[in-house]
């Protein structure tokens, strides 16, 4: 589609979703040259414009790359360290919400994460987070990566980003751990990688959720890893 004579990406609000939130988050990401132009934002039909970036979404083998996972940490960072934004994505609520009856034992699950990571430790703070990140919505325009669809977009914890990216991604624990070191400037510890792994749990149940029966069957086996206690104790610092 052409807008004021610019090829550009029309985003229309989403059932049940911050429609608001998405633009707010979307424009700021703009600003700090994390996301795409904003063009116009129109009332009736409530929609969203942004400029189209003629680059190349990233794969999951892409970051197999060193180099592509260290320009992706910085990516967020960037946004990261951007002023707050006025919405809020909690993973833990999402699962509250949704994973009662037979999927109970999710719910379970993400009580034990959230209480595991400590909410008045400052990695925890809320920062402006992108919330739903995949190697698809990273784009390469040319110049640096860009990262698009800011639908679920609000203040949240970051390890969920950089857990997100993970499952997404397929990345091993190597990569996990080249992925916080390029993010934090320095090599991991055993709580800041088990906090990464906890969210990267978080991603799984919710991916479950909105999943069909073999989703959730995976994410059952996720949430099950013979790991996730030592998780436990690591993000807890003992």
């Amino acid at each position: 589609m052409r807008f004021g004579g610019r090829d550009c990406v029309v985003r229309f609000p989403a059932a049940g979703l911050d429609f608001a939130g998405e633009c707010e988050a979307t424009g700021s990401a703009a600003a700090l040259g994390v996301g795409p132009e904003v063009l116009a934002s129109l009332e009736d039909p409530a929609c969203l414009v942004t400029a189209f970036l003629p680059g190349e979404r990233l794969t999951a083998d892409d970051l197999g790359c060193p180099e592509l996972i260290a320009e992706v940490a910085v990516a967020l960072s960037a946004l990261h360290d951007g002023p707050p934004v006025g919405s809020v994505f909690s993973p833990f609520a999402a699962v509250e919400r949704g994973g009662a009856g037979a999927f109970g034992d999710m719910r379970e699950t993400a009580r034990r994460t959230a209480q595991a990571l400590d909410p008045g430790h400052p990695e925890h703070a809320p920062v402006p987070c992108h919330n739903d990140l995949r190697p698809e919505r990273i784009i390469r325009d040319g110049e640096r990566l860009k990262i698009v669809d800011w639908t679920y977009a609000g203040m949240g914890n970051r390890y969920f980003d950089l857990g997100t990216l993970s499952h997404a991604a397929g990345l091993t624990e190597a990569g996990d751990t080249w992925l916080l070191e390029c993010y934090w400037g320095e090599a991991p510890d055993r709580r800041q990688l088990a906090s990464m792994r906890l969210m990267r749990t978080m991603a799984e149940l919710l991916e479950g959720l909105r999943g069909d029966r073999h989703s959730h069957d995976r994410t059952r086996a996720a949430s099950s890893d013979p790991r996730f206690g030592v998780w436990l104790a690591d993000a807890r610092g003992h």
